[in-house]
């Protein structure tokens, strides 16, 4: 999968806070449960997906990545319910959105399911 980014010459970054009030009020719109949290661990995280909102011309494509990983990962486990967490890796930022697996598999591992969301 290839990603085109669009020329973003004398365009204006948008902010972290405003990354994350489009990110949870989409959420929200689609009928999911949102729970902001410091931090969600697991003993296996599995990254679903990553994209990009840091210009404005970024929001659909972030939209219909989220659509996706909802409609793909979320709806055929039944999971309803999504918690939303900061991560600062170096210089970067994320927004993690996840959920865990609703039941402990055979060798006792908690699985934690990830779709992030680079932001300024």
């Amino acid at each position: 999968m290839s990603y085109y980014q669009l020329p973003t010459e004398g365009i204006t970054s948008i902010t972290r806070e405003k990354a994350k009030n489009d990110i949870l009020s989409f959420l929200k719109q689609l009928d999911v449960d949102v729970i902001e949290v410091g931090k969600c661990t697991a003993n296996v995280e599995i990254r679903k997906g990553y994209t990009v909102y840091i210009y404005p011309q970024d929001l659909a494509n972030v939209q219909n990545q989220l659509k996706s990983f909802i409609e793909n990962e979320c709806k055929p486990r039944g999971i309803s319910k999504l918690f939303v967490w900061p991560v600062i890796e170096g210089n970067y930022r994320y927004i993690f959105i996840g959920f865990f697996e609703n039941k402990i598999n055979v060798e006792g591992l908690l699985y934690l399911y990830e779709f992030i969301v680079g932001i300024p």
